[in-house]
């Protein structure tokens, strides 16, 4: 291997690539083709670029999924046609069906509650849970009740000792 790095390689290529000479009169040169008389040829091209219009469209009743809507993509087929067209074709039975794995198919409004369809994983985990949780709580000590007075005034007070008084 080299110790240029990617993008240092691709560099050099790009650099060469463009360098390249490009002469425009390598082209191939048009073959005419000699089957056809020219009158065919300018009749041909002549429907080719004719482009097809509103009432070239076949009526919307008669389309079906095997239909070509290819010719509704003509620039002379208006919008309004074009999106008919494509309504009615999606309003048929095979195309309007959900597939039911679709995230917007189900209705989240309507809650049912789980039940007894809770995994039995989750269940385990919920009865670790609490009992882990009633462990901590017994394994905390009771207070002692002479920790829990904390008014001073209820105390008995101790007498000094004589030996202090003196």
């Amino acid at each position: 291997m080299t110790s240029d790095s990617f993008l240092q390689r691709w560099s050099k290529r790009k650099r060469a690539a463009q360098q390249l000479p490009t002469d425009s009169s390598e082209t191939p040169p048009i073959i005419a083709d000699t089957t056809k008389s020219p009158a065919q040829v300018t009749t041909t091209a002549d429907t080719q670029e004719k482009p097809l219009t509103d009432a070239d469209m076949p009526s919307l009743d008669s389309l079906t999924p095997q239909t070509d809507m290819q010719p509704f993509f003509s620039q002379g087929v208006s919008e309004e046609l074009r999106r008919e067209a494509f309504r009615a074709l999606f309003k048929q039975a095979q195309f309007n069906q959900c597939d039911g794995m679709d995230i917007y198919a189900r209705n989240y409004n309507d809650f049912k509650p789980l039940g007894d369809i809770i995994p039995h994983d989750m269940q385990r985990f919920f009865a670790r849970e609490a009992q882990a949780t009633a462990e901590a709580e017994s394994a905390i000590p009771a207070p002692l009740p002479s920790e829990t007075t904390t008014d001073t005034s209820t105390q008995p007070t101790i007498a000094p000792d004589e030996k202090s008084m003196k």
